[in-house]
């Protein structure tokens, strides 16, 4: 992937698939606090690197149909309290580029202008609570959103080298139709033949959005893919991985 145009791009919010409902997206990366250690010695600021974070801000469009906006970012019409998991793709194809958090939501807002649709702004600001992971990562689609009607072993994705310091993926489960078990597993392996499990993502046995993140410590093969053992029908699924 080179230069990117912005189009055909993804946004999910706790399973829920809001793209046809964003218009921008603002400030979606790392921070990075600077601090200052300037000593009275010296003629210039000395600063050295702090926590990180990111707050992405979503503008969008009132929408209040099934597993839409207005699903998306209110719990029993409320704002959520919880942890949201919050994936930006930033391409259309395996291995290329996604953003996800571990997110708290600050707020949700609905504006009423004359002669505009009802417009929405929505902010999530990342939080390091999963552990082994500071809330934020780049990563790469280990699959793009598809509708699975069986046990799969998905796209073999090659990163070149093997890494030693742990991984953390991110699973969107957007829909499902009678979907009784789905088991999502991220596998490596060093020669692209022989796989096994790195990071195995909770049981799920409901057909509503739900997202989850998890980390895994240790050695981490060149190879990687998903993998989906499921019991049912027309899951629809999306998974990012990064390497620490």
């Amino acid at each position: 992937m080179a230069k990117s145009s912005g189009l055909g791009q993804a946004l999910f919010v706790q399973g829920y698939d809001i793209s046809t409902d964003v218009s921008t997206l603002d400030g979606a990366g790392y921070n990075q606090e600077m601090l200052d250690i300037t000593g009275i010695d010296k003629s210039a600021a000395e600063r050295v690197a702090g926590r990180l974070e990111s707050t992405i801000t979503i503008n969008g469009w009132f929408d209040n149909a099934d597993d839409k906006a207005h699903e998306a970012y209110t719990v029993s019409n409320k704002l959520p309290t919880g942890d949201r998991a919050v994936t930006y793709l930033l391409g259309t194809a395996i291995s290329e580029p996604s953003l996800f958090l571990n997110a708290k939501q600050a707020n949700y807002d609905i504006t009423n202008s004359p002669g505009s649709a009802l417009a929405t702004t929505a902010m999530f600001s990342s939080t390091a609570s999963v552990s082994g992971f500071d809330g934020i990562a780049f990563g790469v689609m280990l699959d793009v959103p598809t509708i699975y009607s069986s046990t799969t072993n998905g796209t073999t994705v090659d990163q070149s080298a093997s890494s030693a310091a742990g991984s953390v993926a991110c699973l969107q489960f957007i829909s499902g139709s009678s979907v009784s078990s789905l088991v999502a597993k991220v596998q490596h392996s060093s020669d692209g033949g022989s796989w096994s499990d790195i990071i195995t993502f909770s049981t799920i046995s409901a057909n509503t959005p739900t997202a989850e993140i998890v980390s895994m410590e240790g050695t981490v093969n060149r190879y990687v893919r998903v993998q989906y053992t499921l019991s049912g029908t027309n899951a629809k699924c999306q998974m990012s991985f990064h390497r620490k």
